[in-house]
């Protein structure tokens, strides 16, 4: 009976704090070493209770365990782990300092058996999405239900320097876009999200309508920046101005606007064909100064309708110095335009026992050449194309299975593979031969 009375009693002491829901609160902070800026949406772990949460904005974090002692780990990409032991609940919030991991890719080794590199490649995260922008790269990543979503800044040796942590809010299907200007857009929820960067940091600069999106964004021409380059700005959900600059003849302007997303969504005309030499059709309360040299040209307007409002036709087009080029890849020939969109010279290109395979034409920014690309059952071989000529050379063959968003700059190509023994979508990186 004594017996039975002292292990009631144990039971008691030891279960009192689970029968109230008594807990121990920890909280702390997490900064960079070298910058001490917060370090949002980086990993808390405590074990073995198994509990865990991310930093907020400012790298704050709470979270609460039943017991001591406990191992508190954390951890963020690009950065060194910490582990600390808690055997007492501290008096004072943690401060928690982690320090960047400064790790460089590999060397990609141009060979007859050159074979794509891992670019991101973590074992927590699966990569979803990505878009080139100069010589960095936006990846959209999935860290699973625990911490959901983020945007991560690579930059052009694999250093992660940026991140924007969104969580669980994005839902539905999403993807990165790669605007005519540079812009990087993150589609999601039938809206558009526009990033900016400063090479290191990453930031939403704003949010437009999908369908503002595709009238004022998708259907533009690429410009080379010595001759023309445009800028919009939205606030608040308005269009405010367009920004021009024509490097050629010096003269700048800006185009101003004051609409609502729902007068774009529900205008039908020519939006969205911008560059030297053309215009906005009226919306609502726009107006343009005459001074600022802004015309329409009805051959230049039908000519870029016919090639961007019918996304069904098998055509490519560029910019490249103050020429428009324009592929056909079933017929096999390329067409030289002026910016005035007027028919100057078109160049067969022979594909001879290529022609059965599917083809695509990329033209690498960074370095101005023109690349054709042959799906074989094998990979992608790949061709360097001299517009002028038709003449090509070969590039070298990349063996990957299935790839997808396929991206070249800089003579390297970019894509997403499925990795079999990972279970999960890879970033890969492959150099051109050549």
């Amino acid at each position: 009976m004594k017996r039975n009375f002292w292990t009631l009693v144990w039971l008691l002491v030891v279960g009192w704090p689970a029968i109230y829901g008594q807990t121990i609160p920890i909280e702390g902070v997490v900064l960079d070493s070298i910058t001490r800026q917060p370090l949002p949406g980086a990993t808390v772990v405590v074990r073995p209770a198994e509990r865990g949460t991310t930093t907020d904005g400012g790298g704050r974090f709470t979270l609460s365990v039943p017991v001591l002692p406990q191992r508190l780990s954390i951890s963020y990409v690009g950065y060194g782990p910490v582990e600390l032991e808690l055997n007492e609940r501290p008096a004072d919030p943690l401060l928690i300092v982690l320090r960047p991991e400064a790790t460089e890719l590999e060397q990609v080794v141009v060979s007859p058996d050159n074979q794509p590199l891992p670019l991101s490649d973590g074992d927590e995260y699966v990569v979803v999405d990505f878009a080139l922008t100069g010589e960095r790269m936006v990846v959209l990543e999935y860290y699973g239900v625990f911490k959901g979503y983020q945007l991560t800044l690579i930059d052009e040796w694999g250093r992660r320097q940026g991140v924007v942590a969104l969580g669980h809010t994005v839902k539905g299907e999403k993807s990165l876009y790669k605007s005519c200007q540079g812009n990087v857009f993150l589609l999601v929820q039938e809206k558009a999200i526009r990033l900016q960067h400063d090479g290191h940091l990453l930031t939403i600069a704003d949010t437009i309508h999908q369908t503002v999106f595709d009238k004022l964004v998708r259907p533009c021409v690429a410009a080379n920046e010595e001759y023309t380059y445009y800028e919009f700005e939205f606030v608040n959900g308005l269009v405010r101005e367009y920004r021009w600059h024509d490097k050629a003849s010096l003269q700048s302007g800006v185009f101003r606007v004051v609409a609502s997303e729902d007068q774009l969504a529900n205008f039908s005309g020519d939006m969205g064909l911008m560059y030297r030499g053309s215009t906005i059709s009226n919306i609502g309360d726009i107006s343009a100064d005459e001074n600022f040299r802004i015309r329409r040209l009805q051959a230049e307007r039908d000519f870029l309708v016919n090639v961007f409002y019918k996304p069904e036709l098998p055509v490519f087009l560029w910019s490249v110095g103050d020429r428009l080029w324009l592929f056909n890849h079933p017929q096999g020939y390329l067409e030289q335009y002026d910016w005035e969109g007027q028919f100057e010279d078109r160049r067969p290109i022979d594909y001879g026992q290529e022609r059965r395979w599917r083809k695509e034409l990329y033209h690498d920014e960074q370095t101005g050449a023109f690349y054709l690309a042959f799906h074989h059952p094998d990979g992608i071989r790949w061709e360097r194309l001299d517009p002028f000529t038709g003449e090509r050379q070969p590039a070298g063959v990349l063996p990957a299975a299935q790839p997808e968003r396929l991206q070249l700059s800089g003579g390297i190509v970019y894509f997403l593979e499925f990795d079999h023994w990972k279970k999960k979508k890879v970033l890969k990186r492959w150099r051109l031969e050549g």
